[in-house]
């Protein structure tokens, strides 16, 4: 929490601390020994009666190299810690974790997973304008995230209590869009055998997230800037408007401004969404990222399928840096649910585990230093014969004369090369 100062750390183990908003007393609620300690994450957990900040230390345990910061071990553990405490949500400078693997919610007990600056500060334009009336625009690739963060504005505003309706307009057939978001009266046209309630109407109060605005008619682009303007709705075949108090939420993967430029989206629609435009980074901007999130989503398939969680070997997180991710996050999950599946009889997740897309990339370029300083090219050279010569074992299931052949060097050689890069098989 804000009063911290971060010597705790030191002293090792898992340390649970609460401190109410008043600024009382802090109180051990849970110490157990987990050795030296790496790295922190804090979560605030809303009581009813008053604001507990708490503050959960544990081992981030990466000895071995084939783990990232917070690991799949980690993470099971800060979830099973949440679980006591009722509406939380993991923070610390640069982190905010779900409360659950499992949770469907999104908010307070959503699942915003990251180690990155671009993502840090989109969070913190969300929780900025959340409590405001603007209209939030959410512009970014498919698979980033734009829901998630449209959720979490709703959730962290004063209508969080009230209904947020959620419209895909690229989901609803062109003639039908109409009549589902303003509603429609008896006999308003063939087989409106009874009235509807619009869905602006049914967000009263609430929130209304339009996702993929861009694939809105123009028709309908017209009738959505009349009620941003006026904030009233009026069904179809109906003589009289209804006042609605409801905030505007939007999301397009389509650039807007090009699609104006085409005469394909209003102009003047689109500068009304610009009350408060929001980019959403893609997962291949978000460094470190893509495997935190990996070992969520490992976690969240053991859970699921009931087995227990395993852990990427070095190879295999370097082809997921590798990649593109032009499905971004979404994609991020399916591939590594798949490679649990594959991975049933094994007790790491390795290349073989992976899509071809992945195998098909270029391989993994080795990195600076966390402080920006490149390593020395020698160092360079051995990292990449190191993953080269790991990879090609694991892919041959640690068959020495077949890797031996692939790498098209001696078989003694091969034995040296593990000696000196202390390979180990699984």
């Amino acid at each position: 929490h804000d009063g911290h100062d971060g010597h705790d750390a030191q002293d090792g183990g898992v340390r649970v601390w609460s401190q109410t908003a008043s600024g009382g007393d802090r109180s051990e609620l849970l110490d157990s020994d987990r050795g030296p300690l790496s790295s922190v994450l804090a979560f605030r957990a809303a009581e009813q009666d008053a604001s507990v900040e708490t503050v959960v230390y544990f081992d981030a345990d990466s000895t071995d190299g084939e783990t990232t910061p917070f690991d799949a071990e980690s993470i099971a553990v800060a979830s099973t810690l949440v679980e006591l405490l009722r509406g939380a949500v993991f923070r610390d400078a640069r982190q905010l974790v779900s409360a659950s693997p499992n949770s469907e919610r999104i908010g307070p007990h959503a699942d915003v997973v990251t180690q990155s600056d671009c993502v840090m500060h989109v969070l913190e334009l969300c929780s900025k304008v959340a409590p405001s009336p603007y209209t939030v625009l959410l512009e970014g690739e498919t698979g980033t995230g734009k829901g998630l963060l449209a959720r979490l504005i709703h959730d962290l505003s004063d209508r969080k209590d009230q209904p947020l309706i959620i419209v895909n307009c690229a989901a609803i057939p062109e003639g039908l869009l109409e009549s589902e978001l303003f509603g429609h009266v008896k006999g308003a046209f063939t087989g409106a055998d009874r009235a509807k309630t619009g869905l602006i109407l049914a967000a009263q109060g609430g929130s209304l997230f339009l996702d993929e605005v861009g694939k809105m008619p123009l028709p309908m682009q017209a009738k959505l800037l009349q009620f941003l303007d006026d904030h009233q709705v009026r069904p179809v075949g109906g003589t009289e408007s209804v006042d609605v108090d409801v905030r505007i939420l939007c999301a397009s993967k389509r650039d807007l401004e090009a699609m104006v430029r085409g005469e394909e989206f209003l102009e003047d629609l689109y500068y009304r969404l610009l009350d408060f435009p929001i980019t959403v980074p893609p997962l291949r901007d978000r460094g470190g990222d893509i495997e935190l999130l990996a070992e969520l989503f490992i976690v969240r398939a053991s859970q699921r399928l009931s087995r227990k969680s395993l852990r990427l070997t070095r190879a295999a997180a370097a082809r997921l840096r590798a990649y593109t991710w032009p499905g971004n996050v979404r994609e991020l999950e399916k591939v590594m649910t798949r490679a649990m599946l594959l991975a049933s009889e094994d007790d790491r997740i390795r290349e073989r585990h992976l899509p071809a897309q992945l195998l098909d990339a270029p391989g993994a370029v080795v990195e600076v230093s966390a402080d920006g300083i490149v390593r020395p090219l020698k160092e360079q050279i051995a990292e990449l014969e190191r993953q080269a010569v790991q990879s090609t074992l694991e892919r041959t299931a640690w068959n020495r004369s077949e890797a031996a052949r692939q790498l098209r060097i001696s078989y003694p050689t091969l034995l040296q090369k593990i000696r000196i890069f202390k390979l180990k098989e699984s």
